[in-house]
C-alpha cells in the first residue's frame, strides 16, 4: 500500500483530491467576495493541480526528509523505484505518463481551438473604427479574441446603439485584466484535469467572474445607470432568443446580483495568508 502515498499518485490523485475539497468547503464563501478576490481565488484552485508538477528540482530541500510521504515529480518521483516489482513500477509510471499527455494533449487543442476562433472571426465582414473591429453582422454581439494581442470586436447594432460605451468599457475591461491569457490558462488546466468534474466547475466560475470584473470595471467608468440599462437589455434580449457569446441565465443572474450587492473586500493580512497556503499546497503536494 506504499504506493498510494508516492509522488506520482499524490499528484494525479490525492492532490487533485485536496483541492476538489476545498473548492467545496469554500464556495458559498467564495460567493460572497469582491469581483477580483472571487476571480483569483477560483482561478487558483484551479490552475493548483497542474501547477504541483512543475515545482522546480530540489534534491537537497530539507523537507525531503521530514514529510511523512515522499515528496512530487520535481523532488524526485523515480527515487527508490527499485523496491518494486516491474509491474508495480508500471503502475506507478502510467499516472504520470497520463498526466503529461493530458497536458500535452490539453495545450495543442488549446492552440488549434485558438487559431479556429481566429480564422472564423477573420472571415466576418468588418472595419476598423478608433482601434474596434465592427462587424458587418445582423445580431447584436460584443467579445474580446486573443490571448497574447486580445482585439475587441463589436457588431454594428452595437456599435451605433446607446450602450456602446458600457459595452466597449466591459470589453476593454477583458483586455486590460488578460483575461484571455488567463481563460486559457483555465481552460488548459481544466482540460487537464478532464477526470476531476469539480475543474470544470471551477472553469465555469472563472469565466463567470471574469464577466463580473469587467462589469465592476465598467461601473467605475460608465455608472451604475448605465451598466444597469445595458444589463436590462442583454437580460430582454437573452429571454427572446439565443445570445452569440453571452453565458447562460445564470451568469447574467450573478451579474445584476453583483450590481445590486458588491462583494466584501479581503484585508491585506488574508490576502497573505491565502497567498501564503496556496504555495505551500503547490511545493508541499
Amino acid at each position: 500500500m506504499n504506493y498510494l502515498f508516492y509522488p506520482q499518485v499524490i499528484l494525479t490523485l490525492w492532490g487533485p483530491l485536496i483541492v476538489w475539497v476545498l473548492a467545496r468547503l469554500t464556495y458559498s464563501w467564495r460567493q460572497t467576495l469582491a469581483t477580483k478576490y472571487g476571480f483569483w481565488l477560483s482561478m487558483g484552485l484551479l490552475l493548483l493541480p497542474s501547477f504541483m508538477w512543475w515545482v522546480p528540482y530540489m534534491p537537497n530541500f530539507p523537507l525531503r526528509d521530514v514529510l511523512p510521504y515522499r515528496v512530487p515529480i520535481a523532488w524526485g518521483v523515480y527515487n527508490g523505484s527499485a523496491e518494486f516489482s516491474p509491474l508495480e513500477s508500471l503502475l506507478l509510471t502510467i499516472p504520470a505518463a497520463l498526466a503529461f499527455m493530458s497536458m500535452g494533449f490539453a495545450a495543442l487543442y488549446g492552440i488549434f481551438e485558438e487559431i479556429s476562433v481566429r480564422w472564423k472571426v477573420h472571415r466576418i465582414p468588418k472595419v476598423l473604427l478608433e482601434g474596434i473591429y465592427v462587424l458587418e453582422l445582423p445580431s447584436e454581439v460584443a467579445f474580446t479574441v486573443g490571448i497574447l494581442k486580445p482585439r475587441i470586436y463589436i457588431s454594428r447594432q452595437q456599435w451605433e446603439g446607446p450602450n456602446c460605451a458600457t459595452i466597449l468599457a466591459h470589453e476593454r475591461a477583458h483586455v486590460r485584466q488578460r483575461h484571455g491569457l488567463w481563460l486559457a490558462l483555465a481552460r488548459w488546466s481544466a482540460r487537464s484535469l478532464w477526470l476531476w468534474p469539480t475543474s470544470h466547475t471551477l472553469l465555469r466560475e472563472i469565466k463567470t467572474w471574469a464577466e463580473l470584473v469587467a462589469d465592476e470595471y465598467a461601473l467605475h467608468l460608465v455608472g451604475k445607470p448605465a451598466l444597469a440599462r445595458a444589463l436590462k437589455t442583454v437580460v430582454v434580449q437573452h429571454s427572446t432568443q439565443p445570445i452569440l457569446n453571452f453565458a447562460s441565465s445564470s451568469m447574467l443572474t450573478r451579474r445584476v446580483q453583483q450590481l445590486i450587492h458588491p462583494g466584501k473586500v479581503l484585508t491585506w493580512k488574508a490576502n497573505a495568508v491565502l497567498i501564503l497556503v496556496f504555495l505551500c499546497l503547490i511545493v508541499l503536494i
